[in-house]
């Protein structure tokens, strides 16, 4: 697949060079952009009806917020739900459409909802598009920029899922825009200002953390005031004060509202008058968690446990967190052979990043500058309140590097950046470069491109139907995901589980006694679940020893052996057991119960 990236990148090169075609040669940005929208759509189009519904970053209660707000035609306060301490800018127009559309929280409900995802997504590019063209002059340097905001994979990713951050990054990357037309005019602008307040203002209503990109904006504009040695109060007013008013007036009803209600403008979900308590074992943020890297370049998923740096990088490069999903099971059917690859590409792209970055802090203290300043604040400002709350609220989900999705614009610039000086410096290896970028680019579009044909999709749409009862469908899913690989253990395992929980065991015996499925510590649980219903416990009790072997981080094996072991007349052996299994699974209910069970039979 990469040599295939390479040749197809290397061929786009040459082409470009060549230019064959007025329009591209005349405008390759503009060229570049609508073919990256285009990339966009055909994506967009092909994944969503394989998307499952219930797949995405508190996916649940996003779309709960939304439920609330079409039923009861009113926007509820923080304390009523799980994410209900949103602004509802996002939750108000997703009700909409479903309102014009006549649709309600179903599967149509939920694409369409993608949809809209999909058009902020495309907006934010444009927008991104809009603020290179006025930092630079290089074509090259827009090109560069522009294929770097289209093709990451956070950006991607969060397109697909109903979640109000892409809405609020857009708005917060309209604001940049808008700010650099001000800091690039010659002349004052009321429309300018006047759009710079309205996109302010709805950023607020569309997400609390836009607020992080206020200082860097008003001190860029006053820093530009001050170089012009502008004193009179009438420049002031309408260059600082009438975005900032406008800005007001669209947001502030929201922030007073909570403020009347709380006591308080500002409130999330941690804290504890609305009512949500948050908990992580001991050991997490220490000192070693904060200062190490290197996991996610070789085991990406969840690699946040391993420390917050390896959280940042995976969670930017690749959707590492799986959606949400707390287990790898239940993730999003991204292509993981390329997600993972691509973690190793973007060490490329980091490079280059970090590089301009650099280099726009070196010119910055040589040459002060409002732009410089607009860029480098805002950024610093918004990757240091990440920082922030991944020490402030203790979840292992707090490192997500697209709660910085805002700073997509200044992400893009220091790219290009960092891409022009290395093509500068090494003048032979422009071209290898620029194919490595394609190659990148080329990668991370195929790492979300869903194979229709492929298993994961239909596991993940057989778990959902199965969480709601639909058991039948379900079964015809996960039948579905064996026959197209009959080699994927995930496939095998929920269809026998799903056949041995309806009775029919000896179709499910067949499927998890074969040689690959006996080595799946899952697989191994299933055939002495299916002992243990026909009354056979010694065989139980072997094959779950033998499943601990295979996967001794497997909490349920242990809740199951313990139970098996009680039965079986080995209370001491069960209760040593089942202490085992609470300490790899210690927030299991069934566990704790277990446990329970076996020291009331040692009594």
């Amino acid at each position: 697949m990469l040599v295939l990236f390479a040749a197809v990148s290397t061929l786009f090169v040459w082409i470009c060079r060549k230019s064959p075609l007025k329009f591209i040669a005349a405008k390759p940005s503009l060229a570049l952009l609508v073919l990256l929208s285009g990339l966009w759509l055909v994506l967009f189009a092909h994944n969503l009806p394989l998307l499952p519904s219930m797949i995405g970053f508190d996916v649940e209660p996003h779309l709960e917020y939304v439920k609330y707000v079409c039923e009861r035609e009113a926007l509820p306060l923080a304390n009523e739900g799980f994410e209900m301490f949103q602004p509802p800018l996002y939750y108000v127009v997703c009700a909409l459409a479903l309102k014009i559309f006549g649709l309600g929280i179903n599967q149509a409900g939920v694409e369409l909802l993608r949809w809209l995802g999909f058009l902020v997504g495309v907006a934010h590019l444009i927008f991104v598009w809009l603020s290179l063209r006025l930092l630079f002059t290089e074509t090259r340097k827009q090109i560069i920029g522009a294929v770097f905001a289209a093709f990451l994979p956070m950006h991607l990713y969060m397109a697909h899922y109903i979640s109000n951050e892409s809405l609020a990054a857009m708005l917060v990357s309209a604001s940049v825009y808008f700010c650099l037309r001000i800091l690039r005019a010659e002349n004052f602008s009321m429309r300018n200002s006047a759009w710079l307040g309205i996109f302010l203002g709805l950023a607020m209503l569309a997400k609390l953390t836009a607020l992080l990109v206020f200082p860097a904006v008003f001190i860029s504009l006053a820093w530009k005031l001050f170089s012009k040695r502008e004193r009179g109060a009438p420049v002031w007013f309408k260059q600082i004060v009438l975005p900032l008013l406008i800005a007001l007036v669209v947001c502030g009803w929201h922030y007073a509202r909570v403020w009347e209600r709380f006591g308080t403008p500002i409130i999330g979900n941690w804290d504890a008058q609305v009512g949500f308590t948050w908990w992580q074992e001991d050991g997490y943020r220490t000192a070693a968690w904060i200062t190490r890297f290197g996991s996610s370049l070789v085991n990406p998923l969840y690699s946040s446990f391993q420390s917050f740096w390896d959280g940042i990088y995976s969670t930017f490069w690749s959707d590492s967190m799986c959606g949400g999903a707390s287990q790898i099971a239940y993730r999003p059917p991204w292509n993981y052979t390329l997600v993972f690859t691509g973690c190793l590409l973007a060490l490329l792209p980091t490079a280059m990043l970090l590089l301009g970055a650099a280099r726009v802090v070196k010119r910055f203290f040589s040459e002060l500058d409002a732009e410089r300043f607009l860029l480098l604040g805002f950024s610093a400002t918004v990757w240091a309140a990440v920082i922030f709350m991944c020490l402030k609220v203790p979840s292992y989900g707090q490192v997500k590097s697209f709660y910085a999705l805002s700073t997509l614009v200044p992400l893009a610039a220091f790219c290009a950046l960092g891409f022009d000086l290395a093509m500068k410096r090494v003048r032979i290896l422009s071209i290898v470069l620029t194919v490595l970028v394609g190659v990148w680019a080329l990668n991370s579009y195929a790492s979300h491109w869903i194979l229709p044909h492929s298993a994961a999709p239909e596991i993940a749409v057989g778990l959902r139907m199965a969480a709601d009862g639909q058991f039948d469908m379900a079964l015809k899913k996960f039948a579905h995901a064996h026959e197209l690989e009959p080699d994927n253990l995930d496939a095998r395992c929920f269809l026998a589980k799903l056949l041995n929980q309806l009775g029919r065991r000896e179709e499910a015996r067949l499927l998890v006694e074969e040689k690959t499925a006996l080595e799946d510590s899952n697989c191994r649980l299933i055939l002495a679940g299916i002992f243990a219903d026909e009354g056979q416990l010694e065989p139980a009790i072997a094959h779950a020893r033998r499943a601990i072997e295979l996967g001794p981080e497997n909490g349920q094996v242990y809740r199951y052996l313990s139970t098996w072991l009680v039965q079986s007349g080995r209370i001491d052996e069960a209760v040593t057991v089942a202490r085992k299994g609470l300490a790899v699974a210690p927030l299991n209910n069934e566990m704790q119960a277990a446990l329970a069970a076996a020291i009331e039979k040692q009594k």
